[in-house]
This record gives structure tokens, sequence and C-alpha cells, in this order.
């Protein structure tokens, strides 16, 4: 806290989970029993210190774990997936496996 300052900066704790495995030389692997139990580990000192802590957690079983482990907020989609997923969404209606037809966009 600054010295001028009666209440704590930060007003809450983001974790970044997807950057926890990448740490643990897990890359990739967000539900990794030893990445899942270092954000358990962060949620506890975080609350310790009298701050509310959330992360991102995109599978569903482990967003609603945290949750239930006293997470205050869940971030559970991302801008990047919401993008891949209307893509794949889109090429299954319009783009057929053996359709050789050529197009200027896709």
């Amino acid at each position: 806290m600054s010295p001028t300052c009666t209440r704590p900066i930060a007003a809450r704790t983001p974790l970044r989970a997807p950057s926890h495995p990448t740490s643990l030389g897990l890359l990739g692997q967000q539900t990794h029993p030893d990445v899942v139990a270092a954000v358990r580990r962060t949620f506890a000192a975080v609350r310790a210190a009298g701050l509310p802590v959330g992360v991102n957690a995109f599978d569903p079983h482990v967003a609603q774990s945290y949750l239930d482990d006293g997470a205050a907020f869940i971030l559970v989609g991302a801008d990047v997936a919401l993008l891949a997923r209307g893509s794949e969404a889109l090429a299954a209606r319009w783009v057929t496996e053996y359709d050789d037809t050529e197009r200027d966009s896709y």
C-alpha cells in the first residue's frame, strides 16, 4: 500500500492460469494435477492476504472446482477460443471435405 493510501491498490487478483502450465514445464496443460494444485496454493495465499482472487479456467469442471475452492471470479472464455469455435462452426457448415471449388475467401 502507498503511504498515503488507506486501501489496497489492487481490488482483486486475477491469476493467469494459462501461464502456470508453462512455468511448470506443462505447456498447454491447464488441467494437469500439478497446475491445478499450484492454482489452489496461490488462491490460499492471496485469500490469506485478504484479497479476492480469480482465474482463467476454460475447462468447465476445473472452473467449477475453482469456484468451489473460493474463487471470487472465473473467466471461462477467451477471444481467441471464441473466434476459433465460431470459425470451426462456419467451416463445418459451409466447407465440405471433398469440395475442391476455388474460393476468394473462407
